[in-house]
C-alpha cells in the first residue's frame, strides 16, 4: 500500500522517524508523497533549521545519525516524492529556489489529499 507522511515537526528526532518509515516504505516498494509543513518546512531549507532539543534529538545528533542520509536513499529509488506544504512556504516566505534540491515542488493541502486519496496517512509532529 502506498503511503503519504505528513512532516510537521523540525525537531530532528521527528524528522528521523518520517526518513526511517520512508525508507522502509521505499524499501518494499511502496510509493510515498511526503507532504513537509509548518515548522518542518525550515529543515528542508538549504541553509536547514533543525531543532535538537530532545534527548533523542541530541543523541541521534552526537551519533552522527543523519535523516538526509535516509531520505536521499529513498529518493534513488525514484518512489519517494518530497512537497513543502504551499501555505508553511508562503508562512515562512519561501520559494522553490530556496528549498532543498530533496524537495520536488510546493504543493496545496489538496493536491496531496488528492494524490494520497487511497494511500496509508502518515502523520509526523
Amino acid at each position: 500500500m502506498d503511503a503519504g507522511i505528513i512532516v510537521g515537526s523540525n525537531e530532528y528526532s521527528s524528522l528521523m522517524y518520517a526518513a526511517i518509515v520512508a525508507g522502509m516504505r521505499t524499501s518494499m516498494g511502496d510509493n510515498v508523497i511526503m507532504f513537509i509543513t509548518m515548522d518542518g518546512a525550515l529543515a528542508f531549507l538549504k541553509n536547514p533549521v533543525v531543532k535538537k532539543t530532545t534527548d533523542t534529538s541530541r543523541k541521534m545528533d552526537e551519533e552522527g545519525q543523519d535523516f538526509r542520509k535516509f531520505l536521499k536513499e529513498a529518493k534513488e529509488s525514484g518512489l519517494l516524492k518530497m512537497y513543502v506544504c504551499y501555505f508553511a512556504a508562503e508562512l515562512h516566505k519561501l520559494h522553490k529556489k530556496d528549498l532543498d534540491d530533496m524537495i520536488d515542488d510546493i504543493w496545496g493541502i489538496t493536491k496531496f489529499s488528492i494524490e494520497t486519496e487511497s494511500s496509508q496517512i502518515i502523520s509526523i509532529w
